[in-house]
């Protein structure tokens, strides 16, 4: 097997056990400098995951708008909540309690994962985000709709009432479509 330097690929001789000869090229990822060009694809990928981690744990998901007379509205992110009428952040707070109200944001952050190891399409993946962001407004519909087993015997609202931020949505969809995997990517 010899190595052209400047066609970056590899050249395999072998017999067909008939005495005749072929050839095979084989090619690398490996550029004229002899840089791996799989290191970009780890790259990118790596980027991906800490942005869209980053927004997913640090940025707003979305707005609790408390339908109580007495409540406080509040701005939620994952890791941190901030209370309006008392101007307060508070971290870790509601956490636990708004589980089911962000998890699907890490679903999407695994497909996005996914889409840049070439697993999923585009189309998917935006699918996907568009749930993410939409949960929490589907989940609040009961308290919104003051359904009857939404609302406690002295007429206060029993579910959390949160209008979504989709800002991991819209990096998203920027991630997808100004910086797709390239065909090295894949």
């Amino acid at each position: 097997m010899a190595y052209d330097q400047y066609q970056s690929t590899y050249y395999l001789s072998y017999s067909n056990g008939d005495g005749s000869e072929r050839n095979a090229e084989i090619a690398d990822n490996k550029n004229r400098d002899g840089f791996d060009m799989n290191q970009f694809k780890d790259l990118k990928l790596v980027w991906v995951i800490i942005l869209m981690l980053v927004i997913a744990l640090l940025v707003p998901f979305a707005y609790h708008l408390d339908l109580n007379p007495y409540g406080w509205n509040s701005f939620e992110a994952v890791v941190w909540r901030y209370v309006e009428p008392i101007s307060s952040v508070l971290l870790f707070d509601n956490t636990l309690t708004l589980l089911p109200y962000y998890v699907f944001g890490f679903v999407f952050v695994i497909q996005m994962i996914r889409y840049y190891q070439g697993k999923t399409s585009s189309t998917r993946t935006i699918i996907v985000g568009i749930y993410a962001q939409f949960h929490p407004l589907l989940l609040s519909l009961p308290a919104l709709l003051r359904m009857p087993f939404a609302i406690a015997p002295g007429g206060e609202v029993m579910y959390p009432v949160l209008i979504p931020i989709p800002a991991l949505l819209l990096v998203g969809i920027l991630l997808v479509y100004l910086k797709p995997p390239t065909p090295v990517d894949i």
